[in-house]
């Protein structure tokens, strides 16, 4: 469905992360980051910047991060591209957690807005 403007995952600084525990391990190819789309955002200095992807294969629910994550590659979201924008990963590998890692964003003091984060590969 389509957020309101506001209605966001929000890392309560500029950086942050998410973990994501996937339903089954992947050979990741891509993510999608989404922000509000600046025509109807209330601000855009919130949406994500710098931001890199980790991964790891732990097969427990229950699992950490290890302290062996692979990097799957660092990317930039600019809110001049539009909204939802994929980022291809590099070097796929086979992962069944993944960790979004927010280094900074377009501006905003207080907090970064994730609206939607989506990870894209073919099940092992």
């Amino acid at each position: 469905s389509l957020e309101q403007p506001g209605d966001c995952l929000a890392l309560h600084s500029p950086t942050g992360f998410i973990d994501v525990r996937l339903r089954q391990p992947i050979t990741i190819d891509a993510v999608t980051l989404e922000h509000s789309d600046s025509l109807v955002a209330y601000d855009t200095h919130s949406a994500p910047k710098d931001f890199g992807i980790f991964g790891w294969l732990s097969n427990t629910k229950k699992s950490k991060a290890p302290k062996s994550m692979m990097p799957l590659g660092n990317f930039s979201y600019s809110v001049d591209l539009g909204a939802v924008q994929t980022f291809d990963v590099e070097a796929p590998r086979v992962v069944d957690h993944v960790r979004l890692f927010v280094k900074n964003n377009h501006g905003h003091k207080g907090w970064t807005c994730v609206y939607r984060f989506r990870v894209h590969g073919t099940p092992v």
